[in-house]
């Protein structure tokens, strides 16, 4: 594992339903000093703007609406999970391994703006250590979710914890 001390790099994330690949999200990451900010756009947000009610809460299932990931390396097996939704519900996991050993860890709130129709911007009290995972799900109107993350896992369907599909960012900035 490699810590990233500075960073700012932009990725476009990928849609994992080839069927309905007009959707574009680009992702802005951020790291300085002990503080990430990740700022997700498109072209226009409001048809997935479907959130359940409730303000700068921290809940679970974030992922069955429009959501916005962060997934980060702690260890080998290790990795930490961010959650966040466009009210600024939030939540953080820890695992011990693939999708095992979840805990609840204690950290500061993050700060969640909504830009109007096309952004949000995150800023979390965390670091950047490789890999990383960058991901997206919109859920529209008609409750169709669409998958985005930095690359697609190896089998192609959405799992955004498969370490196989997430990136490692170099001290240039580059990534791998």
């Amino acid at each position: 594992m490699s810590n990233i001390k500075t960073l700012n790099a932009s990725f476009i994330l990928n849609n994992h339903d080839l069927d309905h690949d007009n959707l574009t999200i680009t992702a802005f990451i951020k790291q300085n000093c002990e503080e990430i900010e990740l700022t997700f756009t498109t072209k226009d947000l409001s048809p997935y703007l479907n959130q359940p009610v409730g303000h700068n809460k921290r809940l679970d299932f974030l992922w069955k609406n429009t959501c916005f990931e962060l997934f980060i390396s702690k260890t080998n097996e290790e990795y930490r999970e961010y959650n966040f939704d466009i009210n600024g519900n939030w939540q953080c996991y820890d695992f011990t391994s693939y999708r095992s050993g979840r805990s609840v860890p204690q950290v500061s709130s993050p700060i969640i703006k909504y830009e109007i129709g096309s952004a949000v911007t995150i800023r979390i009290k965390d670091s950047l250590t490789n890999p990383i995972n960058i991901c997206a799900i919109l859920k529209d109107k008609n409750d169709k979710l669409d998958y985005f993350s930095i690359k697609n896992g190896p089998d192609q369907e959405p799992d955004f914890h498969n370490k196989k599909s997430w990136l490692n960012i170099k001290v240039d900035g580059q990534y791998s």
